[in-house]
């Protein structure tokens, strides 16, 4: 510590695979549950994105709004589970993608 700073070393800062840590599968299967929960949480992110990004094609004659607050609207008046149609098959890609990209990155690694 030097007078109101705080030195902190990098050199022990690293993330090494230790088997002690949990085996190959449970790094492999962990992976994948994070990637399927990211794409869960960030998919409806996605689908008012896309529909934002479209929406002032279609409103190019100027007879609809193209604002956010209206998207919102279209897509709730739709549903609740509006946001996530579609959601099916990106899970059926995303689950073995992110356990293939774990693995390799656990025996990379190692």
């Amino acid at each position: 510590r030097e007078g109101n700073r705080v030195w902190v070393s990098m050199a022990d800062d690293h993330d090494e695979w230790d088997p002690s840590q949990g085996t190959f599968v449970e790094h492999t299967i962990a992976g994948s549950c994070a990637g399927l929960a990211e794409h869960l949480v960030m998919f409806p992110v996605d689908t008012i994105k896309t529909r934002l990004q479209a929406r002032p094609a279609a409103c190019a004659s100027g007879a609809c709004d193209a604002s956010l607050t209206s998207c919102l609207r279209r897509l709730m008046s739709e549903g609740v589970c509006a946001p996530w149609r579609g959601a099916a098959t990106m899970l059926v890609g995303c689950v073995p993608a992110h356990a293939v990209y774990f693995s390799a990155y656990e025996s990379a690694k190692g």
